[in-house]
């Protein structure tokens, strides 16, 4: 808003102002730009504290108030004088959704919607203008035509050409306010971009799967104007250092405006890097100079393992030259160009070898930048791990074990159970590779057991707990006590892969983000299963008879330690070949099957 008060402003307000942005707050959105940059700040500020929507009249009399006058209502809908009755309502006042909740569904669940009790678009507002203004989106009234409202602050009526979105009427704010509201949305669209919107009330919304700001093209050029017009406010500072006392989050385009144009505006597509200067000078982001890339362990019957690696700049004109050192290591290609860093572009980096420790380095340079980023990676050694074998299936049985993978663009993607205690989660991945239709792995961390349920099947992890997902944010959950409501139907599809659902949400690899979550829609890639055909107990040391061979001779020899004739050339740790802690005939045809290659 244009109005500036220069007056101190007292209590709680003032001592919220003096705390600012938090160290660090904003820094894993810097270097990012676009739907990047927009999901970055949504991650800072989805994790939030979520009020009741009754207590909301405790918090309107700090976050709400004049600075000269701090019983006095900051209405924006009408210039009807209100004063605050303790931490009572107003009367004639409404609680105000100034992004309607018809919006995402109408739900006043605020743990499944925290947008319904979130004050960053919640403002006390005279009442009248409220029911008038309905669940109309913002707009500009054209006062030629039909209007249903004008208070001298606000209006209802039908919109001026190319607004509105086919709705009937749209609401506009005074023209001190409209920046407010426009940051209002920013944020909304922001913070809760994994919603879907209910299709009736799409005038001013799209799907974030659809267009990642979230906004319809004329709703963005529109909010863009008043933004532009209507700069922060003094007003809007105080209120979002209130807000953030009681919600811990912030509006970020309150505390960085130009974030509105690298999100929305003219400056979509360039690098933020924390303040208002455009990034011009060459830059490399990904990958990191000084970080370390895991390629993965190689199954002991393996040859190589791969990952694809990230190769993001800004600015650059002079191609890159792609290099690998160490025994053992690849890279897909010698150089980049500038312009496929600029937009963004992958490499593949690649392990043959055999041994357990491997480290290598990856240098990306020219004449402008350079970042160089240990390798690390190895293979399983037949004597040290056991063998789990996975097989792609076109059909699921209840009770036996699977990996669910997604192949990506030819590069096979296994989700990784989530964090011990964490919700809200999306699962990461891990590379696995497929030889002749089937991986090996020498650790069971990335297979889920289908247990039977009504219905469908129970997902558990090898930490024995099970899988859900509440329809919050598109994430995955994990809990040790089993929920009736926790049951996935598993489909094969006729490609090889299954949708896995629960409650109506999927179970998808989203490239984008390079992990899975859960959706409505087709948003990623749904995954295959690969199902557990074999547990092998590699052995460790079965020359019994210590000839440096390994034959029918230590057979014999394992038999005649069995029964007494000749112990001495038996070691223990030797003989037990099964590892049950006993040496007998058992032990003796487990040999024989090695031997034999069964």
């Amino acid at each position: 808003m244009k109005k500036f008060f220069l007056l101190l402003m007292g209590g709680v307000i003032a001592s919220a102002m003096m705390a600012g942005i938090p160290d660090g707050y904003y820094n894993s959105a810097k270097g990012k730009q676009s739907a990047e940059l927009k999901t970055a700040l949504h991650d800072i500020v989805i994790d939030h504290t979520i009020l009741s929507y009754n207590d909301l009249w405790k918090y309107f009399p700090t976050t709400d108030c004049y600075p000269d006058n701090t019983s006095k209502v900051w209405d924006m809908y009408s210039n009807t004088e209100y004063t605050f009755n303790g931490t009572s309502s107003v009367s004639g006042m409404h609680k105000e959704h100034s992004f309607p909740k018809s919006w995402w569904g109408g739900s006043t669940d605020a743990n499944q919607y925290p947008s319904y009790t979130d004050l960053h678009h919640l403002y006390p507002a005279d009442g009248t203008t409220n029911t008038s203004k309905s669940n109309w989106p913002l707009g500009e009234v054209n006062t030629s035509g039909t209007v249903t409202l004008d208070n001298g602050v606000s209006k209802v009526g039908e919109p001026v050409s190319g607004q509105g979105g086919g709705a009937a009427k749209v609401f506009e704010p005074a023209d001190e306010y409209k920046g407010d509201f426009a940051r209002t949305y920013f944020y909304m669209v922001t913070c809760y971009q994994d919603y879907s919107w209910a299709s009736s009330y799409s005038w001013m919304l799209q799907n974030f799967s659809d267009n990642y700001t979230c906004l319809q093209d004329w709703a963005i050029d529109m909010l863009l104007a008043w933004s532009r017009n209507d700069p922060v406010s003094e007003k809007e500072t105080a209120r979002n250092e209130a807000v953030y006392g009681y919600q811990n989050n912030r509006n970020p385009y309150i505390d960085h405006p130009e974030l509105v144009e690298y999100v929305f505006g003219n400056k979509a597509g360039n690098v933020w890097n924390g303040t208002d200067s455009t990034v011009t000078v060459p830059t490399l982001t990904e990958p990191a100079n000084g970080s370390t890339i895991d390629l993965g362990i190689i199954a002991s019957t393996g040859t190589s393992v791969s990952k694809t690696v990230t190769v993001q700049g800004s600015n650059l004109s002079q191609a890159l030259t792609v290099s690998v050192s160490g025994t053992g290591f690849s890279v897909s290609t010698g150089s980049l160009t500038a312009g496929s860093v600029n937009s963004g572009t992958t490499i593949t980096v690649t392990y043959t070898g055999s041994e357990a420790n491997a480290t290598g380095t990856l240098t990306l340079a020219s004449g402008e930048v350079s970042s160089t980023v240990t390798l690390t990676a190895g293979k399983a050694q037949q004597d040290d791990e056991d063998t789990f074998e996975f097989q792609m299936a076109t059909t699921v049985t209840a009770g036996k074990r699977y990996l669910i993978v997604a192949d990506n663009s030819g590069t096979l993607t296994a989700m990784v159970p989530v964090n011990p205690g964490k919700t809200y989660q999306y699962p990461l991945t891990a590379t696995v590779t497929a030889t002749n239709g089937v991986i090996i792995l020498q650790s069971d961390t990335l297979a889920y057991t289908l247990e039977a349920a009504n219905g469908g099947f129970y997902i558990k992890d090898h930490r024995n707990r099970y899988y859900y997902q509440s329809g919050t944010y598109k994430t995955v959950n994990a809990s040790t006590t089993l929920s009736t409501d926790y049951v996935w139907t598993v489909t094969p599809g006729s490609d090889g892969t299954f949708t896995i659902s629960d409650n109506g949400y999927s179970l998808q690899y989203n490239s984008q983000y390079t992990s899975y979550g859960v959706y409505t829609t087709s948003t990623g890639i749904l995954p295959a299963l690969y199902e557990e055909v074999e547990h092998t107990v590699t052995p460790t040391n079965t020359d019994i008879n210590d000839d440096g061979a390994w034959s029918m001779a230590d057979v014999t020899t394992l038999i005649a330690y069995v029964l007494g004739n000749n112990p001495s050339p038996c070691l223990t740790e030797n003989c037990d070949v099964n590892g049950d802690g006993n040496i007998s005939m058992a032990d003796v045809t487990t040999l024989i099957a090695q031997i034999l290659g069964n």
